[in-house]
């Protein structure tokens, strides 16, 4: 009966007296989310987060993505910016905005299941009658050099694409001799800088 009482009396209060209550929680909860999510912070993110904040002291940490706070999100190599360009530079339908959206859409098993093949094709950037057969054209491209394995029905609507390692596809690129010499420096080096090597 006591509780009961106690529940009433909290709801009785007005959502911004409550808030003003009991925001603090959820400021704090918010705080001890992201120590727990993140980890301890090491000198080397302390040293950043200290001269980001001088550098531009009006930007808060709400307005910074923190993949410990959001939902969402999906975990990209540093490489990507290369090999995106390495696919763009393997043929002249530029196809490194579909392989962008794909990976964006994989779960950690990289499969991915298509079900509708408009919302892919204008998440890629094509929009119009086209549309679909330009993101078709493009994911064939990707499929042709090896970036993601695909399972089209008989009339040619693709259902299930599978996305694969691509630093291992980039040296199976090399190897055949298709990755120009900047190209292939700017990989290599890009995977030296980041550890990935």
């Amino acid at each position: 009966m006591r509780e009961k009482g106690w529940r009433s009396s909290i709801a009785a209060l007005g959502a911004e007296r409550r808030s003003a209550i009991f925001g603090w929680r959820s400021e704090m909860a918010t705080k001890l989310l992201k120590l727990k999510t993140r980890g301890p912070a090491t000198a080397a993110i302390r040293r950043r987060e200290k001269l980001r904040e001088q550098i531009f002291p009006d930007v808060s940490d709400d307005q910074i993505w923190n993949r410990a706070t959001f939902v969402g999100f999906t975990t990209i190599p540093r490489t990507m910016p290369i090999i995106m360009r390495i696919i763009d530079s393997l043929d002249i339908k530029k196809a490194s905005r579909v392989y962008l959206d794909l990976w964006s859409r994989a779960f950690d098993d990289f499969f991915i299941d298509v079900k509708d093949e408009n919302d892919f094709a204008y998440a890629s950037g094509y929009s119009g009658q086209r549309a679909v057969r330009s993101w078709r054209e493009r994911v064939m491209i990707l499929a042709e050099h090896g970036f993601i394995q695909i399972n089209a029905n008989s009339y040619g609507r693709i259902r299930y694409i599978v996305v694969l390692e691509p630093h291992a596809v980039v040296q199976k690129l090399d190897e055949d001799g298709l990755l120009g010499e900047d190209d292939r420096l700017a990989f290599n080096s890009t995977m030296l800088a980041t550890g990935a090597a």
